[in-house]
């Protein structure tokens, strides 16, 4: 039985931008989570700055 997950194409930068993406969805309305969402923010904006061909991840896996 294999369990590994598998993102088929993405990268793992191309998986670290979906997921702070994904955190700022979930951190948008929530008052607590706010240095969370900024933290969020700086480093979704660093990445793309520093890799800016990144593509997003497939919508649907192979």
């Amino acid at each position: 039985m294999e369990l590994a997950w598998k993102w088929g194409t993405a990268t793992a930068r191309q998986c670290l931008v979906h997921r702070l993406g994904v955190v700022g969805g979930t951190t948008v309305d929530h008052d607590g989570l706010s240095g969370l969402g900024t933290l969020r923010t700086d480093m979704r904006r660093r990445v793309r700055a520093r890799w800016p061909g990144l593509r997003p991840v497939p919508a649907q896996r192979p």
